[in-house]
């Protein structure tokens, strides 16, 4: 189902409250203010059923132009826009100053409505709708029929509403899939609820109990309610106005431009890439370092204008440039905006995010600009291979590339699969995507390292986890996980015990390390189940400890001497033996005993607590007090009961 928001625009005192309270039968204007004075200052909020069933709501905006910034922190959300004149003052210069502000924010469709026409006579009618034809060319309503009305008689309202049914519905609904985002227009406490929110949906949908993010200041909260229309709802969904009562926050964390944002996707800013258009009639160019101010969204911020291609740009003229704000604000790449002059009272332009995150550029670099250039012309497979190659140490995520390319999630699929196809990118896991080329560099510089430590410590059964990491610190732990991950699946390399290697490894011990080797395990056979220590065999060897205990672990590691301690080990031979002898004594007694198996093994307690111990804790045997017993599972348990009837 498709949900749509629409918004008045027009002079001040034409008639755009009076006409929203004769097709909805409320009074838009909620202040004692604008009540009282009769005009209207803030948004103001309704809603109406179409003759279709379908609901869309309203935000009724201020037409004088002291009230301007309010008016932008409504119409920044609209779908559909109802551009009001009353005839018998014609077009005056917000009517003007709105549809240019209509224009740059890219709404695409709406009606233009005439209104008081019970107070004017038909030819006047007749003589503003011919001046509307011309006003109108190259605008969202030219070709459009003008709706007459007259919010006192009720004359044509029907006829609007029909009309608005009709048109909205060619009007393409917003994405929702995605992340979840939401501006914030209101904020009021209810008393037993707590804080509740007001703002119209841009994309997504969010459920009672989802965690959200308020952006720009990042801070949690969750959905404790919803409701639509006076209506409580379980979700909220894209093209919707609703009010979300929310958890863990207070009052005073939030504002009029906030934010309500899927968690963990974007922040705040106060740089931000962007194509500028400025308007023909703007009154005096609009120079490098200009101060302005920002409309994006609900949000108002003032700051400078970084002209990165010239020196100014002209009215009717557009070109590249980065806002550098006094505070953060909330921007999504492609998002548009309108910038106006701070103490003049004029609208400069407007424009569109391309990147809200960027570096800060030296002006007339070509580079930037192309960078740019590839941006504002949605080149998609280019888009998404500079992202890639953003932050080249990480991996990304559909939400993630979603979010920073602003590409809807059906094209964003299509894109991946012809890059893979073209050998752009590659599926390191599912859904989390790198750049091809970049991924084949760091899987050739994480098999290099491994074959470095090999080559350096041939006789190193392989390396941790650890000091792989330590040797590959521009890879972040998770772009580190996933081509672990994706080599061992290639059987590039293999992991055996914590320690990887190169699937082709084998350790080996050079001439010198060989015969240490063979004197080690000659010296432990020896001793049979009472080996000399390890500094006792170095000392017998006359082998300087640097040279000796590296081979000691070339020996834990494949096996051949097995640890007992810290201080006793065995020849895996020995330890074999002796495992057969005690199972033997137990065999014919069903236990063992410590005083048993000294006599087992003539050994001292040194060797049998130790060995006793290893047995237990490898599962061999089971400590019944003081004696020992084979270690049987459960299953194996269970075998035997049903043996035994």
């Amino acid at each position: 189902m498709a949900y749509y928001i629409i918004g008045t625009a027009g002079h001040v005192d034409h008639g755009k409250t009076s006409l929203i309270r004769a097709m909805t039968g409320v009074d838009a204007d909620r202040l004692p203010e604008e009540k009282e004075r009769g005009l209207t200052i803030d948004l103001g909020f309704s809603h109406i059923a179409l003759p279709s069933g379908d609901y869309v709501g309203i935000i009724d905006v201020p037409g004088h132009e002291k009230f301007l910034k309010n008016l932008l922190s409504g119409i920044g959300t609209i779908d559909f826009a109802l551009l009001v004149i009353d005839p018998g003052e014609g077009i005056m210069p917000q009517t003007r100053e709105h549809l240019s502000i209509l224009k740059l924010l890219g709404i695409k469709r709406g009606i233009p409505v005439l209104t008081k026409i019970d107070a004017v006579a038909e030819e006047r009618i007749e003589e503003v709708e011919k001046e509307m034809g011309e006003f109108l060319k190259g605008s969202m309503f030219e070709g459009v029929p003008v709706r007459r009305v007259s919010s006192e008689t009720g004359e044509g309202i029907h006829e609007l509403i029909y009309t608005i049914d009709r048109e909205i519905a060619l009007v393409p609904p917003k994405r929702q899939d995605g992340i979840f985002r939401m501006t914030v227009d209101r904020t009021f406490l209810i008393q037993g609820s707590g804080l509740v929110v007001t703002g119209s949906i841009l994309s997504g949908s969010a459920e009672v109990g989802d965690n959200l993010s308020l952006l720009p200041k990042g801070l949690k909260t969750r959905v404790r309610g919803i409701q639509m229309h006076n209506q409580i709802a379980k979700a909220a969904h894209a093209g919707q106005r609703v009010a979300i009562n929310l958890t863990k926050i207070n009052i005073d964390d939030i504002r009029r431009g906030d934010q309500l944002v899927t968690p963990g996707i974007m922040r705040g800013t106060r740089n931000i890439d962007v194509y500028l258009d400025v308007l023909s009639s703007a009154p005096n160019p609009l120079k490098n370092r200009s101060e302005i101010s920002l409309h994006i969204g609900s949000d108002f911020v003032q700051g400078k204008v970084h002209l990165l291609d010239r020196d100014e740009l002209n009215p009717g003229e557009s070109g590249f440039a980065q806002l550098n704000l006094k505070a953060e604000t909330v921007a999504f790449p492609y998002d548009l905006f309108i910038l106006r002059a701070p103490s003049a009272i004029f609208t400069w332009g407007g424009g569109t995010v391309l990147d809200p995150y960027p570096t800060q550029h030296r002006r007339h670099d070509r580079k930037i600009i192309e960078l740019l250039e590839i941006k504002k012309n949605r080149d998609f497979v280019s888009l998404l291979g500079l992202i890639l190659k953003r932050e080249p140490h990480r991996i990304y995520n559909m939400e993630e590339l979603g979010s920073l390319s602003a590409i809807s999630f059906e094209i964003l699929n299509k894109t991946l699969r012809e890059m893979t196809e073209q050998g752009k990118v590659t599926e390191v896991s599912q859904g989390r995507y790198a750049d091809l080329e970049i991924y084949n560099k760091y899987s050739q510089r994480f098999i290099d390292v491994l074959r470095g430590f090999q080559e350096m410590e041939p006789h190193k059964k392989g390396r941790t986890l650890t000091e792989l990491q330590k040797n590959l610190p521009e890879l972040s732990e998770g772009f580190f996980r996933e081509l672990l991950l994706k080599l061992k699946i290639a059987s590039k390399i293999k992991e055996v015990g914590g320690l990887v290697s190169t699937i082709d490894f084998s350790p080996k011990l050079e001439e010198q390390m060989e015969e240490i080797r063979r004197g080690i395990l000659q010296l432990m056979e020896d001793g049979i189940f009472s080996p000399p220590s390890m500094e006792e065999i170095a000392k017998k060897l006359g082998i300087d400890g640097k040279k000796f205990y590296p081979v000691v672990e070339f020996l834990k590691q494949t096996g051949e001497i097995v640890p007992l301690n810290e201080k006793v080990f065995y020849t895996r031979n020995r330890l074999e033996q002796a495992k057969m002898l005690i199972a033997g004594q137990i065999g014919k007694e069903g236990f063992v005993t410590p005083v048993q198996v000294k006599e087992l093994l003539n050994a001292s307690r040194k060797y049998v607590i130790p060995l006793l111990e290893y047995l237990d804790n490898t599962y061999f045997t089971l400590r019944q007090e003081d004696k020992r017993v084979l270690f049987r599972s459960k299953g194996e348990d269970r075998e035997k009961k049903q043996e035994g009837k």
